[in-house]
């Protein structure tokens, strides 16, 4: 945030985290390229900005957005973002799965610092177009005047773009109305649903008067084909523009391709066991369509199973295929005959249901040399500490006879596997999920014997060092992996790197890293006692004008719940460019309280949900002096945040939070390695 944080407390407003996170490198996925779409001054195009923007209100990304098209030229991850203006930014994350004209939104952040029309550069990899963002005044975010122009009662309709059709949901139907303004301000319209369609523009606002435009978009599923006259309304401002429905799909006209009555099967997926529900079981057949439009096959159910297509459409005529689902659960088992009819064209197929497990199953373990053939092993083991049910493993099996089956090891290490009351449903090649539970007794490497009937292997488990009573580690090579806002592919990898004497001290050195191009410092550390110290440019982190190093007190584990303390006076010069340049004078302390002591913190990220132990919940507020040896919270101007930090792991969770104590982002751990 730099200089920024400066700014806003001088200002009275929001604070607002400038840093840009870029898409992981960890996801597996390589970034995409391609470029933004723009015309020849360089403006993004087409882009519709969505929402209202007024002075001292904070933004919501689900309406304050902008929505454009990018050239993708190669698919993988992306992160697309403005600069920050105003005290705001726009910032959206994803992965293109295809190439070509792609439409992204962006969402908004932040809260405006005042009104006027700002220029945002949005910055896709090293290309760049601008968009430009009106800003209402505090005292202008009142409803907006305007009336509609229009001749003869007829909408002056700038553009108008989609199709309708009858009994089809709207997907980007649109139309582009003239208006003129007379007072600024916000606006929302809503068309009366005709013809089960309506026409809205969410919440908007006009930052200027005169000539302008409004863009309605159309939502809903037309129930009838014909020409519509939809009517707005603005105070005594009223017009018509109409939209045309198009019929609905006529039905196909299709045969099932046969030989002697039965369907030309061309898959057949999933397997059928009398007394369990079907899961992911379909069957594909051949057909050959002489008029395209809708179908919606389902058969009569047979021995409690059904196959049905859903509605779809054939866009094509010649041979094509049409797959069916299953449902249902078989009754008994035996081969069953499933007969699907279109018109007068008919055929059948035959379905075989396994009978229902009726003892224990017979499998042996895949091994080579006793040793299983584990297909994956997920968790880590820490001596000590309970494991949780993230921790598995998975061994391949052959299974001879259906049946069911409970696998439990003797333990080991203090540790043992279980795959709790299970079933086979079908013979052959197959894999087992085991379960661990208990606590390690001691750090190395433990073997685990599983055993079934005559059948027996191993499979090793590494126990980790016993975790020490550090709540931030800062052993080398430990590292550590976070994602932002529970999104995947928006996630760092931060670990430790060696030390750095200063003022003195001697500090552990933390490296960071958003995407392969490489680490980045992320802070210098120390410890001592049960006191945890950070050496930082406060200068730069507070946004004063010179730089200023200092060490600061973050984190304490030897005190008790509600211990607070504060960190010594920050004072420093700010420089506002203007017009014209101002500088000033401010100080700003750090303080500190622990809200909780060593509880259990439980969290879900992408990988999974991990409850830790021992947590310390510290929360961090600004203060700033107001007066010789008067200090005032600024909460309601910067917001504050949340640290949580886990013995022997670390931080484990960040939490951000604005002015209304709404929580603006998060920052989870997901993966770690203490050494």
């Amino acid at each position: 945030m730099k200089r920024l944080l400066a700014s806003i407390l001088l200002t009275g407003v929001v604070l607002m985290n400038a840093c840009q996170k870029e898409t992981s490198f960890e996801t597996g996925g390589d970034p995409s390229e391609g470029t933004l779409q723009k015309d020849a001054a360089g403006d993004c195009a087409p882009i519709t900005v969505t929402g209202a923007y007024i002075e001292g209100t904070a933004l919501n990304g689900n309406t304050n957005q902008l929505n454009l098209d990018v050239d993708v030229t190669t698919t993988g991850s992306y992160t697309i973002f403005t600069d920050t203006l105003n005290g705001v930014y726009f910032r959206g994350t994803g992965v293109f799965a295809a190439t070509g004209a792609t439409a992204v939104t962006l969402k908004g952040f932040g809260t405006p610092l005042g009104a006027g029309t700002f220029n945002f550069n949005v910055i896709y990899n090293d290309d760049t177009c601008s968009v430009a963002v009106p800003f209402l005044p505090s005292t202008a975010g009142g409803p907006a005047t305007f009336t509609y122009v229009a001749t003869g009662g007829n909408c002056s309709v700038t553009s108008q773009t989609g199709t309708y059709t009858a009994q089809t949901a709207i997907t980007t139907a649109s139309v582009t109305l003239s208006v003129n303004v007379t007072a600024i301000g916000t606006y929302n319209i809503t068309t009366t649903a005709v013809n089960g369609i309506t026409f809205s523009s969410g919440p908007m606002a006009f930052a200027s008067t005169g000539n302008q435009t409004v863009v309605l978009n159309a939502t809903g599923t037309p129930t009838a084909a014909g020409t519509n006259t939809i009517t707005v309304t603005q105070g005594s401002s009223t017009c018509n523009f109409t939209i045309t429905v198009q019929p609905a799909s006529s039905p196909a006209v299709f045969t099932y391709v046969s030989t002697g009555g039965n369907c030309s099967v061309t898959n057949q997926t999933g397997t059928y066991t009398a007394q369990t529900a079907v899961t992911a079981a379909t069957v594909t057949l051949s057909v050959n369509v002489t008029t395209i439009g809708s179908y919606n096959i389902t058969t009569t159910a047979v021995n409690g199973i059904t196959f049905s297509s859903g509605a779809q459409n054939f866009t094509s005529t010649g041979n094509q295929t049409v797959v069916l689902t299953a449902s249902g659960t078989p009754t008994a088992a035996g081969t069953s005959t499933i007969t699907v009819t279109q018109g007068s064209s008919t055929c059948n197929f035959t379905i075989t249901v396994q009978p229902a497990p009726t003892g224990a199953a017979v499998f042996t373990f895949v091994s080579t040399g006793g040793n299983c053939s584990v297909t994956n092993q997920a968790g880590t083991y820490t001596a000590l500490t309970a494991v949780t049910s993230a921790n598995t493993v998975t061994l391949a099996v052959n299974v001879t006879t259906i049946g069911t089956y409970n696998i439990t090891t003797t333990a080991v290490n203090g540790i043992t596997f279980s795959s709790g009351p299970q079933t086979f449903t079908t013979t052959g090649n197959q894999t087992v999920v085991l379960t661990a539970s208990g606590t390690p007794a001691a750090a190395g490497t433990s073997t685990i014997t599983v055993t079934q009937g005559s059948s027996t292997c191993t499979f090793p488990i590494t126990v980790n060092a016993a975790l020490s009573n550090d709540y931030f580690p800062r052993t080398t090579n430990s590292n550590w992996s976070y994602e932002w806002d529970d999104v995947a592919n928006d996630s760092a990898f931060r670990r430790t790197n060696s030390t750095i004497s200063a003022g003195g001290n001697t500090y552990n050195v933390f490296m960071i890293r958003f995407d392969p191009s490489g680490f980045d410092s992320s802070g210098y550390y120390r410890k001592s006692g049960g006191t945890y110290y950070e050496r930082l440019d406060i200068g730069s982190f507070i946004g004063f004008d010179d730089p200023q190093w200092v060490e600061y007190i973050f984190l304490k584990d030897d005190q008790a719940q509600g211990h607070n303390w504060k960190s010594a006076a920050f004072t420093g010069n700010f420089t506002d460019p203007g017009p014209p340049p101002t500088t000033q004078s401010f100080s700003l302390r750090f303080s500190y309280t622990i809200l909780q002591k060593d509880v259990t913190i439980s969290q879900t990220t992408s990988t999974g949900t991990v409850s830790y132990n021992n947590v310390i919940v510290v929360e961090e507020k600004y203060e700033l002096q107001v007066a010789p040896g008067i200090w005032q919270d600024v909460t309601d101007i910067v917001g504050y945040g949340k640290s949580y930090y886990a013995r022997g792991i670390g931080l484990i969770k960040y939490e951000a939070f604005d002015t209304n104590s709404a929580l603006d982002f998060t920052q989870k751990l997901r993966r770690y390695v203490v050494y």
